[in-house]
């Protein structure tokens, strides 16, 4: 682009977007960052510092401040992106939701929980005014409310608000889904705040469960950077188990159970790729497509629905998991290798 057209075209400001897209998930921060700020610039000299182009390099560079874990690098430049949009788009728009949902966030992190719950109530009456009721970013707006009800200490209120977000996710993404898993992490620890611990426990031991299903995945077919960036932020219910446990006897052999697999199933990844990788000298056609079955799922997971309906995205997710099924089972009818690798990981 830059040679074709000029380092100042628009052509350039997308090819840097995406470029530093592509950087950050391979864990290359710096230069993602450096991407996103050339972006600014070009857009900022095009269309003039308050061009909507502009709202979206800047929300893309606090995101990456945010995957460096810089929150108030990242909070000036969503609050700019949030007067932008304001400005450009009118303080209704859907964009505009979601940039105080961003920025709600990050005020959390810095902690600012009063402006968060401002800016979080904004963002509420802006959807439920747009009348999409099973709009995945509708479930979130629900989910970051009812977290912030619950650091409020009002449990109910949080109860209430995760139960919204768990319907519309249920439509969305189905109950195997690690966004699903996440609203049930926060309804669990909303239970556990109105006294139902046996509710709770029973939930945070799902939600424990369902993380460490999607891990498992993560760590087969992400590369390493990526893995454990989501082994660190994946969905869990370890943390309410070890708090009950201190109440509940029940709860006990539940937290030890979760910490034993969840800290061993990393570990065991990280011998496996110290050892050169898994073995592969025996059905690798068969290999190759489990593989790459598996990597499809996973990405269609971390990047979410994107443009799809909610039915479109439940199919092909649906698809996909089929598919990474049947590749598994494949294999293992025709490798011994890869069936004593599966027994032996189990």
């Amino acid at each position: 682009y830059t040679a074709r057209y000029s380092e100042w075209h628009e052509l350039a400001a997308t090819g840097y977007q995406v470029m530093a897209e592509v950087d950050a998930r391979l864990g290359d921060y710096d230069s993602a960052q450096q991407q996103q700020h050339r972006a600014v610039a070009i857009y900022s000299r095009i269309g003039g510092p308050n061009h909507p182009y502009v709202a979206i390099a800047l929300t893309e560079l606090a995101t990456v401040y945010l995957e460096r874990g810089l929150p108030t690098r990242a909070l000036p430049l969503l609050q700019r992106a949030l007067a932008i949009r304001d400005k450009a788009l009118g303080p209704q728009h859907r964009d505009v939701a979601r940039t105080l949902v961003d920025l709600a966030t990050t005020l959390m992190q810095v902690g600012r929980p009063a402006r968060a719950q401002e800016l979080a109530t904004r963002a509420l009456r802006i959807s439920e005014r747009l009348d999409a009721p099973d709009a995945p970013e509708y479930a979130t707006i629900l989910a970051l409310y009812a977290r912030l009800q619950s650091n409020r200490g009002d449990s109910a209120a949080a109860r209430d608000y995760y139960d919204r977000a768990l319907a519309i996710r249920a439509k969305v993404f189905g109950p195997s889904h690690p966004l699903y898993a996440e609203a049930q992490s926060g309804l669990a620890f909303a239970l556990a705040g109105v006294g139902d611990c046996g509710a709770a426990l029973r939930l945070a031991s799902l939600v424990e469960a369902t993380g460490r299903d999607h891990l498992r995945l993560m760590l087969r077919s992400l590369p390493e950077r990526q893995a454990l960036n989501y082994a660190a932020a994946r969905p869990r219910g370890l943390d309410l188990l070890l708090s009950l446990s201190d109440s509940l006897p029940e709860a006990v052999p539940l937290a030890l159970d979760g910490l034993i697999r969840s800290r061993a199933l990393v570990l065991d990844e990280i011998a496996a790729r110290q050892s050169g990788g898994r073995v592969t000298n025996e059905g690798t056609d068969s290999r190759g497509a489990l593989t790459a079955a598996q990597q499809r799922l996973a990405n269609l997971m971390v990047r979410g629905p994107d443009k799809m309906s909610p039915a479109q995205y439940k199919a092909v997710m649906e698809a996909a998991r089929r598919e990474s099924e049947q590749a598994e089972q494949a294999l293992a009818s025709g490798s011994a290798e890869f069936r004593a690798e599966r027994n032996r990981a189990q």
